[in-house]
């Protein structure tokens, strides 16, 4: 009976390249170990009785489980490792976000080699092959793709090195240089766009309709049925060309000045159009706040909860976690953020929280960290409107437990248990101008008011409500600050949302008072209160804790005290 072949490939999900490596190897004879993102469904490879573990290979903690997860299974034997995971992102070099990068390079260039790491005993037990899934973009300069090629020559260059320095040992490295292959690994770049100052604005069209492009190419089943026939050899390919253009690639490469591409590509992707540079002013700010971790919102259904999040998913979180009462508009909310996500990796998540009881948050907080592993920003929105204005003599103590209940009580259950969630997590270190420092484990921001200050008639629950969150924000930001996690508050005046306008439409004199009382004689948008939040959150704000960010408009300064 011949011995059992074992193969594990990384980057699994469901019509990917991986997903059909993963079944032409169980079809030819393997027993196949598949790795996910803990996110993405399984179903096309439990299906078939193929081994799923949730692996991020970003990870070494995830890395060195599915190591002792694939020994216990195989015995400590590994014939192939393919290393598939990558992620890609479409930018002019001049517009490229090197955060972006670093988060691409985390996945295509050092996830292979904590791969190879934690798994090269195995394959040096069987005289194994490793096999790095690249692409033409590592070979030649394609339009749009400077950093995703960059990502891949590195791959390139570093299969090569493997290649040598394991010969002694009979493991063999193939190197397959893709060219494209119908997947959805576009799929993230599809809602991306030129910034506005950006040199190739007259080719904005054009860029749109490359970044959302479906790709006429051969089928990932072919892709693999291909490499799966190559890797089998007794002596594969080192480099092994496969897919559209490669043969072009191949020989240009090979035989034409570098410089013969730049022509090509330029008639390709329309440089003519670049005959002026355009005007590099912005016309709109751009956000640099170097949001790149995971959010969870409450109240993300809909008002201010659901523009954070939004705001979240468009400055460059790798996962939003949405969160409300209402699941239903939860998950519409974290349907539409992926028009506004520009972070390849991204990825939203709905769950349904009562905020009043401690079990519910508790469940909530550990689907997001089972998720994603961490919460990086959390920002408490959830809260009511005021259905009874009255007097204090009059007030409704119903209305008034509810208000404690949602607003104070609500509160202070997701600080808790967030709080304890996030103190666990690694400090975040960036680099500044003066050297290193350190970001902390996570950020909260606790939503106010401007009736966190001062008194309106006929709101004494909803003041005194807002009162509470600015004690709990300050005391948890006292006792959390050791621990590397800011807490702050952030108090707005009257913001354009379904809740202000259930209460002008409530109650009659709020409409005149607004007028009365605003010095810009207008409401505030909401994202203007969600780019405060984000602020709040960010690195940027890393000494800042156990404040209250008042943004009403000035209408504080016009209130008679």
């Amino acid at each position: 009976m011949p011995e059992a072949r074992y193969a594990l490939i990384t980057g699994c999900g469901e019509g990917s390249i991986g997903h059909a490596l993963a079944a032409q190897f169980q079809d030819s004879g393997f027993t196949v170990f598949a790795t996910l993102l803990p996110h993405e469904g399984r179903l096309h490879l439990t299906d078939r009785g193929i081994h799923v573990f949730d692996a991020n290979v970003t990870s070494d903690k995830d890395t060195e489980e599915l190591l002792g997860k694939v020994q216990s299974i195989s015995k400590g034997r590994l014939d192939v490792l393919v290393n598939n995971a990558g992620i890609c992102y479409t930018m002019p070099a001049t517009d490229t976000q090197v955060c972006e990068v670093e988060k691409m390079f985390a996945v295509n260039v050092f996830g292979p080699m904590r791969m190879v790491q934690y798994f090269h005993h195995l394959l040096v037990e069987t005289q194994g092959t490793v096999v790095n899934v690249g692409s033409i973009g590592g070979i030649v300069p394609y339009i749009y793709g400077a950093s995703y090629n960059a990502s891949k020559a590195a791959l390139h260059h570093y299969g090569n090195t493997l290649r040598a320095e394991l010969k002694p040992f009979r493991v063999q490295v193939v190197n397959v240089i893709s060219g494209e292959v119908g997947t959805n690994i576009l799929r993230h770049d599809a809602a991306r766009s030129l910034p506005t100052d950006s040199l190739y604005l007259p080719l904005a069209d054009d860029f749109r309709n490359h970044v959302q492009r479906t790709p006429k190419t051969i089928t990932p089943a072919q892709y693999a049925a291909a490499v799966v026939r190559e890797v089998q050899k007794a002596r594969p390919a080192a480099w092994f060309w496969y897919g559209p253009r490669t043969g072009m690639c191949r020989w240009g490469d090979m035989f034409l000045p570098r410089t013969y591409w730049d022509g090509l590509f330029a008639k390709w992707f329309h440089f003519e159009k670049l005959k002026r540079i355009p005007n590099r002013k912005p016309t709109v700010i751009s956000m640099a706040f170097g949001i790149s971790g995971v959010a969870l919102v409450t109240g993300a259904g809909s008002g201010i909860g659901r523009d954070v999040a939004f705001a979240f998913a468009a400055e460059g979180a790798t996962g939003v976690v949405f969160t409300d009462v209402n699941l239903e508009a939860a998950q519409r909310s974290a349907d539409q953020s992926v028009d506004f996500a520009i972070n390849p990796a991204y990825y939203p998540l709905a769950l349904a929280v009562d905020v009043t009881d401690i079990t519910s948050v508790q469940r909530m907080v550990t689907q997001a960290v089972d998720t994603f592993k961490q919460i990086n920003y959390c920002v408490n929105s959830a809260g009511v409107g005021v259905r009874e204005p009255r007097d204090v003599v009059d007030a409704s103590m119903e209305e008034f437990d509810r208000f404690y209940r949602i607003n104070v009580l609500g509160t202070m259950n997701c600080v808790k248990v967030v709080g304890a969630a996030m103190r666990q997590q690694t400090p975040l270190m960036i680099q500044g101008r003066n050297g290193e420092r350190n970001a902390g484990r996570g950020a909260i921001v606790n939503l106010g008011s401007a009736n966190s200050y001062m008194a309106t008639r006929g709101i004494v629950q909803y003041t005194t409500s807002k009162h509470a969150v600015l004690g709990i924000t300050r005391n948890a930001a006292l006792e959390l600050a050791a621990d590397g996690v800011r807490v702050n508050t952030i108090c707005p005046s009257w913001v354009d949302t379904p809740m202000v306008s259930a209460a002008v439409n409530g109650i009659p004199t709020l409409g005149p008072l607004m007028e009365s009382v605003l010095p810009f004689r207008r409401i505030a948008q909401p994202e203007e209160v969600s780019d405060v939040i984000l602020f709040l959150c960010s690195p940027r704000a890393s000494y800042v804790t156990g404040s209250d960010w008042v943004v009403d408009g000035g209408m504080t300064l016009t209130v008679k005290t």
